[in-house]
């Protein structure tokens, strides 16, 4: 009896950790609904390739939508590919650091001290492939 209660410990502690290496959290519905539906304008400041940035306005803001995923994801270690700042009504309202390697891209956010990951979309990855050339 001892032996299969220290065996199921084991397998429980090798289940959680295996957890805690996996996907992060994604953004909080809410916020991501904020995000995607009522901030005004958004800034993407592109770090890789040749740089620059992109100013998304009040009428355009869907194609946020169309770049993040309401997906977790795990984080890509590597440094950021771009950052990108969501306003509502000129103030900040969330801020991300994008990052992409190979196949994959994901947007982390830091919200009280937690980050969250999301996925980008298909057409985020297209998009941030042109612009980096990557």
């Amino acid at each position: 009896m001892k032996h299969l209660c220290i065996l199921f410990v084991f397998t429980a502690s090798c289940f959680y950790a295996a957890q805690a290496q996996s996907t992060v959290a994604k953004l909080p519905w809410a916020y991501y609904m904020t995000m995607t539906n009522n901030c005004n304008s958004a800034d993407i400041v592109l770090l890789k390739g040749q740089g620059g940035s992109v100013n998304i306005d009040d009428k355009n803001m869907g194609f946020v939508k169309e770049l993040v995923a309401n997906a977790s994801a795990e984080r890509i270690q590597s440094s950021p590919a771009a950052t990108i700042m969501c306003l509502k009504d000129g103030k900040e309202f969330i801020s991300g650091e994008i990052f992409v390697k190979g196949d994959e891209g994901v947007i982390s956010f830091r919200l009280d001290g937690k980050e969250y990951v999301n996925m980008l979309s298909d057409k985020g990855m297209e998009f941030f492939r042109s612009v980096m050339d990557l």
